[in-house]
Formats: structure tokens, C-alpha cells, sequence
């Protein structure tokens, strides 16, 4: 009994002393890690010559900085057969020619495919699918510009920009560089043959590229807000596209007009941002009418373990933190709990920003002070949309969005925080509703969460198709309702 007792200790003993050999060498290495000097970007070093962040580093910092969604890919085509007749006959132009370039790039398989749609004008199945595969890669290639095959093709000033940093050196444009200087050149060399009905506008917007100047008879509408604003399969499946589509058919004061729309979402957005997006990146649009469809991220997001200082991004904070962490040498602790950030992030967010609070001796009111100052951040930045829309003879609609507290536990304390908070500020709505007039016009649609009760599929989020048609419809009554359409200062602005 004696000798079986003396080898399990032993076996225990090995057992403990691989685990604490393992444990030590995984310490030294993140040691090892964090002490050497590691390869820094050109932020790092602009930054250590400066003696700290530069203004423009500053700007793109800030609380409200504009999320700048970068382009997807290529979705489908307009014409499929059209491309693949235009690619064929551009072997025989004497002249480099985009034709050729996506030639040369493209595999045998593919070009002899071309040549037979072209030929018999009939297509396989696979065929588009295959194609929208290929030119979704090719976009990502550094090397698919070259100046003497695009010097005919015509991009917006952004991209010409990008084209001389390309000329110089490809490899300087970022992964997401590259493929919106490509999408755009085989948008503007293909525009009767790729569709962009997935892809963000010169403007920064998942929206169709728009002109600067409007055209006579062209009625634009923005939609700003968070993801809900944002998201679509497409961009002409979003809540901007289908109210568009509402407005020009069901109003008769636009029904000669064209509507065209501008969707100024920012996924995870709050109201400041809206707010800098509205004055910086909408206005000087030329727009008729600004809708505001918000509400959930500047309620939620404080009281749910993101940054929870009123009126800052969701991830403000982590963006503060991570310039504490380049400004400064990082402490042994920090190199220890490293890699179980990502860890408890998942598990518990609010440790994460717990402890980067305490590491920046950034001081956070508790929840009771701070919910009240939610509501007025909150309500301060969309009165100010409106005032600034109307003074620039902008029409402005304002809505509170719907949620479904039934995806998350109505017992835990965030969900009751919220439900509170919802219901202050349909309480706030119904007060500024009795000015609704033909200029502005503030509703509650948080009672949507009952008949739109099937579609959520998280606390915020839901199907797109048919929620955005409802919400879009929902919108164009309670407009009508105010008068929105009616004369006004000379009749609907052109």
C-alpha cells in the first residue's frame, strides 16, 4: 500500500512539475516578446519623433470619428454576356485597353469561356458565379493597375489620388487601398457591364455613386444611424433604398421627381458621430430630406460593458488604450494577462474596459448618474440634427428605433437599464412630437418591436428582408401624417 501511495506521488509530482515547466516557459516568451523591440509602423515612429500624436492623428481619434466602411466586392453583373462580348473583341484594339488587362490576368479556363458566351450568347449556371470568384481576388492585386491600359478610364478624385501613390510604389496601399482603387477602375472601364450594388461609393457611403451637383427634378434623401441604417445584402435592399422606393411611388409630389438616397449609416454609430457625419460628410450633398433612425447604440452600449461614458463610441476607449500602450513602456502585468484579454473580452467585456479605466485613471459615474446623462446626450444631438437640417432648408425626420428585449434575459440588469431607459426616452419623443410640422417631425417606433416581433434575430438586429420595406413604409406615413410633403418655402426643394 505503502509503495502504490509513493508512485502516485511521484506521478503527481512530474505531472505538477511539467505543468509548472510549461507555465514558466510560456511566461518567458511573452516576456521575451514584450521586452524585444518589435518591427513599429510608420504611426509608431511619427509619433515617438513627435513627442506624441500628430493633429491629424488626433482628429482621426476623437469621440466622434466617422467609421469609413471600405468597399466588399462585386456582387453581379448588369450585363454578363455584354462583358464577355466586350472582353472578346478587345483582343482586337490595337491599343492597351482594360479589355486586355483583365486578359492577361485572367486563367486559359476562363478566357476560352469568354470567347464561347460571346460566340453562342447563351450561359451555364456556373458561369457568373465563377467569374464573380475570380474578379473578387484580382481586385486585392497590387499589380493590376498599370497606367498605359486605364489612361482613358475616368475616377472620382479620390482614386486618382490613390493612382499616383500606386504609380510610385503599389505596395504602399493597404489590402483595402487596393481593392478600392480596383473595383472603381473596373467600374468606371465596365460601368454598362458591373453592377455596384455592394460596393461603397467614392463617397464613403453604401450608396450609388452620386454626383456633386443635383440634377434639375432630383429629390436626395440621407439616412443616417447605426447598423440598422447601414446593413443590406445590397445596398438597394437597405431601409434608404426602400424608402426611397416608397416615396417616389406612393407620394405624388415626387412621382416626376428622381429620388435618389445617401446611406450615412455607421455600423455600432452613436449619435455624436451622426452628428459629425450630418455636418462633415451629408450636408454639403445638396439634400432634400435627412431621416435619423437611432436610438439603441447611445442606450445600450454605456450599460452593456462598452465604453460607458456617455456620448463616446463603443470602442472609444479601447483606442485610448492602445495609444497608452504605445506611448508608454508596458508593465510586466500587462505582458503576463496579455493573452487572456481576448478571453475575458468574450466572457465579460466589462473587466476589459474596467481595466483599461483604471489603467488611463479615467473616472466613470455610476449607472444611476450616468443614465440621465445618456438621455440627454442623447436628445441634444438630434435636436441639433434637426436644427442644423432645417436651417439649411433641409426637411428632418427623427425616429427612435425598435429592439426586442425578449432575445436577451428580461431579468438581467442591462435589459431593465434599457427597458427604463426606452421608456424615458419614448417619453421625451412623445413631448417633442407635438411640434411635428412639415420641416421636422420626431417619433417613437420603438412600438414596432410587437408587430416586427418574428424578424429579430438579436436584441437589435433583424431580417432585412421584409423589416426594412416595413420600417421604410412606416416612415413614409408618419411624414405624410405631418405634412412633410406639402409646399413649403416654395414648394419641395429641387
Amino acid at each position: 500500500m505503502t509503495d502504490k501511495r509513493q508512485t502516485w506521488f511521484y506521478v503527481l509530482l512530474i505531472i505538477f512539475e511539467n505543468i509548472l515547466l510549461v507555465v514558466c516557459l510560456v511566461a518567458g516568451l511573452i516576456i521575451f516578446h514584450r521586452v524585444m523591440p518589435s518591427p513599429k509602423s510608420d504611426w509608431e515612429r511619427d509619433m515617438e519623433k513627435q513627442g506624441g500624436m500628430h493633429i491629424n492623428d488626433y482628429k482621426a481619434r476623437s469621440p466622434y470619428v466617422m467609421f469609413r466602411p471600405v468597399p466588399n466586392r462585386i456582387t453581379g453583373f448588369k450585363d454578363f454576356i455584354g462583358l464577355c462580348q466586350d472582353l472578346s473583341a478587345s483582343r482586337g484594339n490595337p491599343h492597351p485597353n482594360p479589355g486586355l488587362r483583365l486578359l492577361e490576368l485572367m486563367p486559359a479556363k476562363l478566357q476560352g469561356r469568354i470567347d464561347v458566351i460571346a460566340k453562342e450568347s447563351k450561359l451555364q449556371e456556373s458561369d457568373p458565379r465563377e467569374f464573380i470568384g475570380w474578379f473578387n481576388r484580382i481586385i486585392f492585386l497590387p499589380e493590376f493597375y498599370k497606367r498605359e491600359y486605364f489612361s482613358g478610364v475616368e475616377l472620382p478624385e479620390k482614386f486618382r489620388c490613390l493612382v499616383e501613390m500606386v504609380e510610385t510604389s503599389p505596395k504602399k496601399l493597404s489590402p483595402d487601398e487596393t481593392a478600392s482603387l480596383n473595383l472603381y477602375l473596373l467600374l468606371a472601364a465596365f460601368p454598362r457591364f458591373i453592377g455596384e450594388s455592394n460596393i461603397i461609393n467614392s463617397w464613403g457611403f453604401f450608396s450609388p455613386e452620386i454626383p456633386q451637383e443635383k440634377k434639375p427634378g432630383e429629390f436626395r434623401i440621407a439616412m443616417l444611424g447605426g447598423s440598422m441604417v447601414f446593413c443590406g445584402d445590397t445596398h438597394v435592399d437597405t431601409t434608404p433604398a426602400h424608402l426611397a422606393q416608397v416615396l417616389k411611388n406612393r407620394e405624388p409630389s415626387l412621382r416626376n421627381k428622381t429620388v435618389t438616397y445617401l446611406n450615412a449609416g455607421l455600423p455600432s454609430g452613436v449619435s455624436g458621430q451622426e452628428l459629425a457625419q450630418l455636418i462633415w460628410h451629408v450636408l454639403p450633398r445638396n439634400i432634400d430630406l435627412l431621416v435619423v433612425f437611432d436610438g439603441f447604440n447611445d442606450l445600450f452600449l454605456p450599460i452593456n460593458g462598452y465604453d460607458r461614458r456617455p456620448g463616446y463610441p463603443s470602442d472609444y476607449i479601447v483606442e485610448e488604450y492602445r495609444y497608452y500602450k504605445f506611448a508608454s513602456k508596458p508593465h510586466l502585468v500587462d505582458a503576463l494577462l496579455s493573452p487572456f484579454w481576448e478571453f475575458l473580452k468574450r466572457v465579460r467585456p466589462s473587466w476589459v474596459v474596467d481595466e483599461y479605466y483604471r489603467e488611463l485613471n479615467i473616472q466613470v459615474p455610476s449607472v444611476d448618474k450616468v443614465m440621465p446623462m445618456i438621455l440627454d446626450n442623447y436628445f441634444e444631438n438630434i435636436q441639433k440634427m434637426a436644427v442644423i437640417a432645417n436651417a439649411y432648408n433641409i426637411k428632418a425626420a427623427l425616429f427612435l428605433q425598435p429592439f426586442s428585449p425578449k432575445h436577451n434575459d428580461p431579468a438581467r440588469p442591462d435589459v431593465k437599464l434599457l427597458l427604463k431607459l426606452y421608456n424615458e426616452a419614448a417619453l421625451r419623443f412623445q413631448k417633442l412630437s407635438r411640434g411635428n410640422n412639415s420641416l421636422r417631425v420626431f417619433q417613437d417606433l420603438s412600438s414596432m418591436r410587437e408587430e416586427m416581433a418574428d424578424l429579430f434575430v438579436d436584441v437589435v438586429h433583424y431580417r432585412q428582408t421584409p423589416g426594412n420595406t416595413i420600417v421604410a413604409e412606416r416612415m413614409y406615413e408618419v411624414m405624410k401624417e405631418a405634412g412633410m410633403f406639402k409646399e413649403h418655402r416654395g414648394g419641395v426643394r429641387q
